[in-house]
């Protein structure tokens, strides 16, 4: 198990998105707790996290819909989700540092739900490079010639599917 997970095997990112959308949720509500506390004000360093986190959200919908559905299938890219796990990993880096620059400016409950959003900050990073090898890995099979439906393990459960992307080829 451990060796299919280091060797980025993309039957495991299913299981990763999922817990980063977890991850994801507890980081965007522990944000808008930390912005509503009075002392220290809201600054647009408190609010980073909620919306990156909206955009990651938006990015993960836009990758299990495309891999996962029959519908949205037409427009799955691996070059896209390459780029967009890769520029994930830049900007949950963006809300480790300023999160990390706040933390040490508050204090009370707000210096709390700033280290918990940084903990969260830094599971999401490595959750982030993890996705973004892994779907480098699965663009450069389907480039090298392998075709998308077998760099997306999905459509092999869905045979109509894995039909009609045959055909558009």
């Amino acid at each position: 198990m451990l060796a299919s997970i280091l060797t980025f095997n993309e039957t495991w990112k299913f299981k990763v998105h999922i817990l980063q959308i977890a991850l994801i949720i507890l980081a965007i509500t522990l944000s808008i707790a930390r912005v509503t506390i009075k002392n220290p004000p809201a600054s647009r360093a408190n609010t980073v996290a909620i919306t990156l986190g909206l955009k990651s959200l938006l990015v993960i919908a836009y990758q299990l819909l495309t891999e996962h559905t029959h519908r949205f299938g037409k427009w799955a890219s691996t070059k896209a989700n390459a780029i967009l796990n890769s520029l994930e990993v830049v900007f949950w880096l963006a809300v480790l540092v300023v999160t990390g620059k706040t933390l040490s400016g508050t204090k009370g409950a707000a210096a709390g739900l700033s280290a918990v959003v940084l903990v969260l900050a830094i599971a999401l990073e490595i959750l982030s490079i993890w996705v973004a090898a892994c779907s480098i890995k699965v663009h450069r099979r389907a480039k090298m010639g392998g075709s998308r439906i077998a760099a997306m393990p999905d459509y092999a459960a869905y045979p109509k599917a894995a039909g009609s992307m045959r055909e558009r080829r």
